[in-house]
């Protein structure tokens, strides 16, 4: 086959790939190279790589894109595909010496560098955990590389606090990657197991600005209250925020949900929690005092009609606390999620903190309780999965004796650097109260009241917190729900998520 013939054949290739004719082009490409002249030219091997490439058989397409370099050491977009191929099989070691050798070229492969970028810390946060801690050097080092190249600053940011957690720094230079900010205390009901102040807070104005700051560098904020949809500002602030590309998740009782509040919110694709404790209106309104449950359920038709409409997608979650009088509710949930539309389903339980006698957990312990609430967890979690509904429920193990409970405990509090929370993430509670995590109750680190958000963010207690951490795994003040593994230590390693 002459090589203008093969030329026009290739052509059809790279159609047959930009249309994910795979199969198609693997069979043209096979009829072009099986020709003596083509089969040791340059631009027919290229193409047999690339052709493997798009069907993700590294492997194969690795053989390919080395006989072009065998023949021609300097074939740049061999070069460049090595290099992805060289990410995708994790071979961190060639991924450096084909960075090396396009660096030079980077204008004309921006694309490629930042595909490869974002690529390595999808990997990083995998890594992390695993606790892999060679391939999580391996690949900060070829992003200290790329750091000069990296020009958003939010990325910046990752990589320097990824630097610093695996050096185990506790004095930052990286800027907050996470923000859970209570806007205020108000809310529109008076759930029974939430501790409502007796003095309203709003966050103050004069502060907002300190928040803006943050924005650049933060990939999550989480907005909470008392109800979010009671602090005035708060519609402003989801739209400054969006403008810096942050991941927003926002929790609600939803009451307050308008239909033009609803369209926004969707349009912006940010996360949507409702928390739902009650799947009827006895027991709803009997846990959300005050709260309406046909208001509800109206609003959330409203809410999946225009998700519907919009056909976007965003993350639309229910939250459900278990407690003794909606634990049989536990089994209603999955009827519950598809009616209305959710993609998420959230279970906790009430934590230490929490003193009633709807806690059936930690100070009224109900072992019969907790064995229906494990097996109806089990039977749902196995249901959302068939439908591709995301189910997460934080739930206790069964002990027989609560010594066992304790030795658990122990055992876990030996194990080192757990908890990556206080390099990461910045909780503001109600009353300008400063923690690192919503479950760390006891590690207070300031108030914005009195300091500026930069200035706790480092300062002696949170420094403190750090060095403990990496000595002991937890600081003496963690929360024991962190201390018996029920917070995943996935989660507090990613607190991102």
């Amino acid at each position: 086959m002459p090589l203008k013939e093969a030329e026009k054949q290739i052509e059809k290739v790279r159609e047959y790939i930009k249309n994910n004719f795979l199969n198609e082009a693997l069979s043209l490409m096979q009829n072009i190279i099986s020709d003596k002249e083509c089969a040791t030219n340059e631009m027919v091997l290229l193409e047999m790589g690339q052709v493997f490439l798009a069907k993700e058989n590294f492997q194969e397409s690795q053989i390919w894109f080395k006989k072009v370099l065998d023949q021609n050491k300097g074939n740049i977009y061999a070069i460049k595909s090595m290099l992805r191929v060289s990410y995708n099989l994790e071979d961190y070691e060639n991924v450096l010496v084909y960075l090396k050798k396009i660096i030079h070229e980077r204008e004309k492969f921006q694309n490629d560098l930042s595909d490869m970028i974002n690529f390595l810390f999808i990997k990083l946060f995998k890594y992390k955990e695993t606790d892999d801690e060679n391939k999580i050097r391996s690949i900060i080092n070829i992003l200290v590389f790329c750091n000069e190249y990296i020009k958003d600053y939010k990325l910046k940011n990752i990589l320097i606090n990824e630097l610093e957690i695996l050096n185990k720094e506790v004095v930052l230079k990286s800027k907050p990657r996470v923000a859970v900010i209570s806007m205020t205390s108000r809310c529109n009901i008076k759930c029974k197991m939430c501790k409502i102040p007796s003095e309203h807070w709003d966050f103050p104005n004069n502060k907002k600005q300190e928040i803006f700051n943050l924005f650049p560098s933060l990939q999550k904020v989480i907005w909470h209250g008392g109800e979010p949809f009671l602090y005035p500002d708060i519609d402003d602030m989801i739209v400054e925020a969006g403008k810096h590309g942050i991941n927003q998740v926002i929790s609600t009782n939803g009451l307050l949900l308008s239909e033009e509040r609803i369209k926004k919110i969707v349009n912006s694709k940010m996360e949507l929690n409702i928390s739902i404790h009650g799947l009827e209106k006895e027991v709803y309104e009997s846990i959300h005092c005050g709260g309406k449950f046909e208001l509800l359920l109206k609003n959330l038709e409203t809410i999946k009609e225009i998700i519907d409409q919009s056909k976007l997608y965003m993350k639309y979650g229910v939250k459900f606390l278990l407690m003794k009088s909606n634990y049989k509710h536990l089994n209603k949930l999955y009827d519950f999620a598809l009616k209305y539309g959710f993609n998420h389903v959230y279970v906790n339980t009430l934590g230490y903190d929490t003193i009633n006698e709807e806690n059936f957990i930690h100070h009224y312990q109900d072992t019969g309780i907790i064995q229906n609430v494990i097996e109806n967890s089990k039977i749902l979690s196995d249901k959302f999965k068939r439908v591709n509904i995301l189910y997460e429920a934080w739930l206790p193990e069964l002990c027989e004796q609560k010594n066992e409970v304790k030795q658990k405990e122990e055992s876990f509090i030996e194990a080192k650097f757990c908890c990556y929370m206080p390099w990461q993430s910045i909780v503001i509670n109600t009353d300008g109260v400063v923690q690192n995590n919503c479950y760390c109750e006891n590690l207070i680190l300031g108030n914005i009241n009195e300091d500026t958000i930069d200035d706790i963010w480092n300062n002696n207690k949170i420094i403190e917190i750090r060095k403990n951490i990496i000595k002991n795994g937890f600081d003496e003040k963690c929360s024991l729900d962190c201390k018996n593994k029920r917070i995943s230590s996935s989660f507090l390693k990613n607190p991102v998520g």
